[in-house]
């Protein structure tokens, strides 16, 4: 544990207090006025006597922590457990464990009776390239626990909206009799949650693509990239247009084809966030939950994986703004919430790799997406460089969704940019056509 901070619960007993009752017993003694004089001592007895209590009891209290898995889904729940023990001879009075959690996890413990939650406040961030979260402090109070007691807490936290969350240190607090004076203590370091998208099952992103290529009017990439390499009992997850009518008619139950990759070992999805302009006014906001573009970022990542697990070496790239957290102060105190998340511009890009480190490098991409901003026409351009670096053999992805948060749609500032450019007649035909790889598959996930 850290060393030990004790810190007055009220003003009564703060420094300053402390400090003009030892100045004022030293007056009467000056002017021999004994009746004050032993009041006052008794004050600043009874005020030291709270503190080094609180002191050797918050040092006589051992506790440690598991920390939580490092990654979880949306809607995913992940166990934080925190252990004490009274090692002092004497009980403790109150005592527990405070830590602050980002809005967008949730919190419930074994015991329900002993969490508590108090939102806080968020605090608006100076410049256009910071956002500042709104905290959730919580507390797991217990108000009495007896000598050579060791007690357990386990934590249910839940991701309720994809991204990347830090978790302060959690802090055990002891307190006095009196309620004048609370020890804290670090029993754990920070850590770093990311809570990913919602992936697509394999029979959803076949049924999106297949949607997508059947009201395709042009011809890039239909061309069959697998070949029927056998057949197996059909399950609900297959596409329909995987169905051996043949076998299935001679085995008299479903049957539906093994494919085995044919073309190209190399796989490059590319995810386009560009809007035709950004209100400047609108870039500080708080975060947002935005369906579409979950929807959006879900298909990419589900099909990146999917042809991770056929075994193409694959590249993921994309001009999304994403957050990084800056941290003020490393040893944050409880209800400390100066640590914020800081916008990254520059273009993301993930070369060709494979495995599980892969994908696990695809979804942390995905998980800090910021939803509250949108690439620009710059972005646009940049992350088409990149696509056309990629190899001749390569199968190309490249998802597009051109819609701004919602808040911007009824601003003056996006509605008489948005008249001037459309982010999506950049991908041309002709435009897809130079490219040096002929499989190309271009999706538009905008609204009509």
């Amino acid at each position: 544990m850290n060393k030990t901070r004790v810190q007055s619960t009220t003003p009564a007993a703060d420094l300053p207090v402390r400090l003009v009752a030892a100045a004022a017993a030293l007056v009467t003694v000056y002017y021999r006025l004994p009746l004050p004089f032993l009041l006052l001592i008794l004050f600043l007895s009874y005020l030291m006597w709270s503190y080094y209590w609180t002191l050797m009891s918050c040092r006589s209290v051992t506790g440690t922590s598991l920390a939580a898995r490092e990654s979880i889904f949306v809607g995913e729940t992940c166990t934080r457990e925190f252990k004490f023990t009274n090692g002092w001879l004497f009980p403790l009075v109150r005592c527990g464990i405070s830590f602050l959690l980002p809005a967008g996890l949730t919190c419930s413990s074994d015991n329900t009776q002993t969490l508590t939650r108090e939102p806080k406040s968020e605090v608006v961030p100076n410049t256009t390239f910071q956002l500042s979260p709104a905290w959730d402090y919580y507390t797991v109070h217990y108000a009495w626990l007896p000598e050579q007691k060791e007690i357990t807490v386990r934590l249910q936290i839940q991701g309720l909206l994809r991204g990347i969350y830090y978790l302060p240190p959690p802090h055990l607090f002891v307190g006095d009799p009196s309620g004048l004076f609370r020890g804290l203590s670090q029993v754990a370091r920070e850590q770093y949650l990311y809570v990913f998208p919602r992936l697509k099952s394999t029979g959803e992103i076949f049924k999106t693509l297949d949607f997508h290529e059947n009201n395709r009017e042009d011809n890039f990439g239909l061309e069959d990239r697998y070949q029927a390499q056998g057949v197996r009992d059909y399950q609900l997850t297959d596409p329909p247009k995987s169905i051996n009518w043949y076998a299935t008619a001679r085995a008299n139950s479903l049957k539906t084809n093994i494919y085995q990759r044919q073309d190209s070992q190399f796989c490059l999805v590319a995810l386009d966030l560009c809007v035709p302009v950004q209100p400047a006014y609108a870039m500080d906001t708080a975060r947002v939950d935005d369906p579409l573009l979950e929807e959006a970022i879900s298909l990419a990542a589900g099909i990146a994986l999917f042809h991770l697990e056929q075994g193409a070496m694959t590249a993921f790239c994309t001009n999304a703004p994403l957050l990084q957290w800056k941290v003020k102060n490393k040893g944050m105190l409880p209800g400390d919430t100066s640590a914020y998340m800081s916008r990254v511009k520059p273009i993301t890009t993930l070369d060709f790799a494979g495995g599980t480190s892969q994908a696990q490098s695809i979804l942390k991409v995905c998980a800090a997406i910021d939803e509250t901003s949108r690439a620009d026409a710059e972005a646009q351009a940049k992350l088409w460089e990149r696509i056309q670096a990629a190899p001749a053999n390569t199968l190309i992805y490249l998802l597009s969704y051109h819609d701004p948060p919602a808040r911007w749609a009824n601003t003056e500032e996006y509605s008489a940019g948005r008249k001037h450019a459309d982010p999506a007649q950049f991908y041309s035909p002709q435009r897809l056509a130079d490219l040096a790889s002929a499989r190309v598959r271009l999706f538009n996930l905008s609204q009509k």
